[in-house]
């Protein structure tokens, strides 16, 4: 249904290889080095403009957007609002709220970029903004093999009891034939012989490629993981304009804009989003 929404609820971002010019960038304080940051944005849950959760059939939750009522009676456009930037680390794990708007902005000032300087870095880079694919897999394959410039990070979602993605069935094995496409094969065993095959074969792929080693490259217990703190910084004078594209048709965004204005402290804006390593947390003021 258009304009019905469902959500995970948590959202993770596994950041595995960030490298810039072939180095990797590793608390490199070279602006230049610096690699497209995460940016949540906490309040603007579900959708970016007003939402209302409705009943579903599976007990999950859903919502529907109101798309023509962005700023309500209900909505002061001088009401708070919250952005938090996560630099690209390598080994860092970001995990946040499933139902919170986010964005991977380049260059990573572009919300605090002039228009002037926007459309010249746009001008000057329009076709690494082209993400149109023509379905040409060699081409694709030539552009991977340019690990020059990479932000390499892996991207999951994680889901509360019966509730999943929309339209997605839980159990693979419940696929009728006819919905299998043609590159897809399914094994007559259970599902349990399928995932120990699958494992042992990803476990045939890393000792080809990394030796016999390869558990060494296994991540670290979670008892030795390091919880990152966050600077929170104020609303002050508010003098900055924050300007936020919005992506996804309105019924996707919740509203009919497709770029909105938020304010906030003028105090090193443009450093925070270049930071290496610092997580920042910015209260912000909405208008219109």
């Amino acid at each position: 249904m258009d304009g019905v929404l469902r959500c995970p609820r948590n959202a993770h971002v596994l950041y595995m290889q960030i490298s810039n010019s072939g180095e990797e960038v590793v608390g490199s304080e070279d602006r230049s080095k610096r690699m497209g940051p995460t940016v949540v944005f906490p309040k603007r849950k579900v959708a970016w403009g007003n939402v209302s959760p409705i009943p579903s059939m599976n007990g999950g939750k859903e919502y529907v957007v109101d798309v023509d009522n962005y700023y309500g009676e209900d909505t002061e456009p001088n009401t708070t609002d919250e952005m938090a930037i996560v630099p690209a680390k390598a080994a860092r794990l970001l995990r946040f709220d499933g139902r919170a708007f986010h964005a991977v902005p380049k260059p990573p000032h572009r919300y605090v970029m002039s228009k002037k300087e926007l459309n010249r870095y746009l001008k000057c880079n329009e076709n690494e903004e082209d993400d149109y694919w023509d379905g040409d897999y060699q081409d694709f394959e030539e552009e991977e093999t340019d690990l020059d410039n990479m932000r390499s990070v892996l991207l999951f979602n994680t889901w509360s009891g019966t509730s999943g993605p929309r339209g997605v069935l839980q159990d693979k094995m419940d696929i009728d034939e006819d919905e299998i496409p043609d590159d897809v094969e399914l094994y007559s065993q259970s599902y349990f012989d399928y995932q120990s095959q699958m494992k042992e074969r990803q476990r045939q792929q890393w000792s080809k490629q990394y030796g016999s080693e390869y558990q060494h490259l296994w991540c670290n217990d979670m008892n030795k993981w390091k919880r990152v703190p966050i600077d929170s910084i104020s609303n002050g004078d508010c003098a900055n304009e924050i300007t936020v594209p919005l992506m996804g048709n309105p019924s996707r965004r919740g509203c009919n804009i497709d770029l909105d204005v938020l304010h906030g402290s003028q105090q090193g804006m443009d450093e925070i989003f270049h930071h290496c390593d610092r997580v920042t947390l910015l209260n912000l003021k909405r208008g219109r």
